[in-house]
């Protein structure tokens, strides 16, 4: 599901090669075994600029990643451009290759490019991970390339599992990897957690089971594809179970972060919608901008009683784009609709003239109001960063949802009648209170509109969802830290109290990744890398590199390609002006490797902080 205006979509759209006079249907490929991919390395740099970083499949029979230089402009629509592309350059993909193995399955066009997307195909199977990526700029040129094409040979195409056992087999693992847990902080450092009894599950599957390849050690394997819904422990994952052994080989989630462990209501709820009738006006509202523990720059702690000081904690701001209806205005806007979804049963507060929205923390809809006004002021700032647009739209909000647990997320792939949402638990300080965990769960807003599932995936994929979010809670309230003197680094400070949930300064490399570890604890590798960018080249070229970067990503990004992205996006952007700075920080969290890229010994060093 997608929301981007930006994009256009192909659907599943078999490639048909245009054909020409003469007797071939295909005169790209008559079955003959391609050049060494070396040679036909050699051969691509001396028709384009140098400067690639390239990467070859563990046999060295495929290219996996070409990014950092450009070639000649390729002319018409994008899918026809990335076509012609892979026609040029079909030793890339390996001996054996077809562009029949190939379909089309998403076309961006953005603001600084166009970005198409096609995956393998087996015997009118799609491959899961099988995917090709070719990112263009403006002007046609084609700056990153990705590929994890297999080969077809020894493919595993028989299959000895039933699909109900996959289903049983998805069901057990939702209930292994779904557990209760009390707290984030529980979830987070993976304590307390209570695994369901089978006698108290409410867990099923949803829709037919999907036939499908998956590439494992560069081999075809066939496979089922499952959706589980759980209601009891609450989520949304899907499994890639092995037709013959019965291994679960891949899980993607959807909801974001992995807060689990709370019932859902089961009532199918309408999307965001505004009454033909309606008007919009301007409203008056009480906030915390982004927590008292920063602005105040004091340790608090949960229970503290909040003096009533206006301005700081407290500030009144412009409630922006109200709708009106019978002479009240509610919190829906233009970016957001605050809508009560899940349980508890709050209903968001409505207004009368002069619309005035004023209440204290302790005031149920004071939350209603910090999702409504934080939320819309962020995407006016992403929107000022020129990039295009990016989660344009009125996301649905929860202020108080997961049954008041202390747990935050945005939900995905929902079931009909549910609109996908933002869900804001409650707690020792109710998290909607803090304004980082507001804009961190908006960070997977963002990279949703933009990349869809791309980082659903577990492991690395979800690792960086939790690192982007909590940097975009970091770059959000940049200013307002700066003025506080609250330490920069630091996010959550109100919603942890007396503590903070999480630093974006973490010394953490990608050697540190534990792919026993939780998102949120690998994300610091991601979080501290992103922090770099801030720090060396400043708050506004990160915050745009790192977002346009999500449109570059492959399904399933690893640091490594997230670090190509962000290479792209500069390319894109800047004309590669800041690739060596970002080539020494991918150097320094260990993500590049040495033979990756080069850098000079004379760099610019870091930008002090708190200086705009």
């Amino acid at each position: 599901m997608r929301f981007s205006a930006c994009k256009t979509f192909t659907g599943l759209l078999m490639l048909t090669l245009l054909l020409s006079e003469g007797p071939a249907c295909n005169p790209v490929n008559k079955g003959q075994q391609p050049a060494n991919v070396q040679k036909a390395l050699q051969e691509f740099e001396k028709k384009n600029d140098g400067g690639w970083i390239k990467r070859l499949s563990s046999d060295q029979q495929r290219v996996t990643d070409l990014v950092g230089g450009r070639t000649g402009p390729y002319a018409g629509e994008p899918s026809q451009k990335a076509t012609k592309f892979l026609e040029e350059n079909i030793e890339f993909l390996g001996p054996g290759f077809k562009m029949s193995d190939l379909s089309v399955i998403d076309t961006q066009v953005t603001t600084f490019g166009a970005n198409v997307e096609f995956q393998q195909v087996f015997k009118k199977l799609l491959v899961e991970n099988g995917r090709v990526k070719v990112n263009f700029d403006g002007r046609g040129r084609v700056v990153h390339f990705i590929s994890s094409y297999a080969p077809t040979a020894n493919a595993e195409d028989k299959i000895t599992l039933k699909k109900d056992k996959a289903i049983q087999t998805s069901i057990d693992e939702f209930l292994r990897t779904t557990p209760i847990s009390a707290s984030r902080n529980d979830e987070q450092n993976q304590t307390k957690g209570v695994i369901i009894r089978r006698d108290k599950e409410r867990v099923k599957s949803r829709g037919e089971v999907e036939d499908v390849f998956f590439i494992r050690n560069e081999r075809l394997r066939r496979a089922y594809k499952v959706l589980i819904d759980g209601e009891h422990p609450f989520g949304i994952k899907e499994f890639i179970i092995d037709a013959n052994t019965g291994e679960v080989l891949h899980t993607s989630n959807f909801v974001y972060p992995a807060f689990d462990g709370m019932s859902r209501a089961s009532d199918p709820y309408p999307g965001p919608t505004i009454s033909p009738a309606s008007s919009s006006v301007d409203g008056k509202g009480q906030v915390f901008i982004p927590n008292p523990a920063n602005s105040l720059n004091q340790k608090l702690n949960p229970f503290d009683v909040l003096a009533y000081h206006n301005p700081n904690p407290y500030y009144t701001v412009v409630l922006p784009g109200l709708q009106t209806e019978n002479g009240k205005a509610s919190l829906k806007g233009p970016y957001v609709v605050v809508q009560d979804i899940d349980p508890p049963d709050v209903a968001p507060p409505t207004s009368t003239s002069p619309f005035e929205f004023i209440y204290e923390h302790d005031d149920a809809s004071f939350e209603e109001v910090m999702v409504y006004y934080h939320i819309h002021h962020n995407q006016l700032y992403i929107q000022s960063l020129g990039i295009g647009e990016i989660a344009n739209y009125p996301v649905v909000a929860d202020a108080h949802a997961c049954d008041g647990a202390d747990q935050s997320e945005y939900v995905t792939n929902t079931p009909a009648g549910i609109p996908p949402h933002l869900a804001f638990g409650d707690g020792n300080v109710n998290d909607a209170e803090d304004g980082d965990i507001i804009l961190h769960e908006y960070g997977h807003v963002i990279q949703y509109s933009q990349a869809g599932t791309a980082f659903a995936g577990d492991g690395c994929p979800q690792a960086m969802g939790e690192g982007f979010g909590d940097y975009w809670a970091f770059s959000s309230f940049y200013k307002e830290t700066c003025e506080s003197h609250n330490p920069l680094d630091h996010i959550g400070e109100w919603d942890k109290a007396p503590r903070y949930l999480r630093s974006v300064n973490e010394e953490k490399t990608a050697p540190d990744y534990n792919p026993n570890g939780t998102a949120h604890s690998n994300g610091l590798i991601w979080s501290r890398t992103l922090f770099e960018i801030f720090h060396t080249l400043g708050k506004t070229v990160a915050d745009r590199l790192i977002l346009q970067s999500h449109f570059e990503v492959p399904h399933n990004p690893t640091f490594v390609q997230g670090a190509d992205a962000i290479i792209t996006a500069d390319q894109k952007l800047y004309n590669g002006a800041n690739r060596d700075q970002l080539c020494r920080i991918f150097r320094l969290r260990r993500i590049y490797s040495d033979t990756d890229c080069s850098y000079p010994s004379s760099l610019p060093g870091y930008i002090e902080f708190c200086k705009y």
